[in-house]
């Protein structure tokens, strides 16, 4: 993966079993700036202290993160996505870029959010 190349090229070695983990939380990022060496336990302490844990209550529903801003990861509120909607839909902003500027978020994922491919829940 790219991120432990980066590792080993500007910090070293990465020992057996351990991790290198992402204090930024971009998967895709390889920041040497950005990475540090963890357990897998410590990795997920670092999931609970940044609130990236949210789970659905339902214990049998392992695997399902929650929806919306419920999930830690979520960069825009269910506002946000209601107003870009209509913005949308009314065609007072229909570019997909001009959306994604507006709302600080990637054109794919402005463009799922307003065909409704993601956010299926509101």
């Amino acid at each position: 993966m790219a991120h432990r190349f980066s590792y080993k090229l500007y910090k070293g070695t990465i020992p057996d079993g351990m991790n290198v983990c992402h204090s930024c939380d971009v998967t895709l990022c390889v920041n040497p700036e950005h990475l540090f060496i963890g357990t897998q336990l410590d990795n997920i302490h670092d999931m609970i202290a940044k609130k990236r844990n949210f789970m659905f209550p339902n214990p049998g529903n392992r695997g399902h993160h929650a929806k919306g801003s419920r999930n830690g990861a979520s960069v825009i509120t269910e506002e946000s996505v209601i107003f870009m909607r209509k913005l949308f839909d009314d065609k007072e902003c229909s570019n997909i870029a001009e959306l994604s500027r507006r709302f600080h978020i990637s054109e794919s994922q402005s463009s799922r959010i307003v065909y409704r491919e993601s956010w299926k829940h509101i």
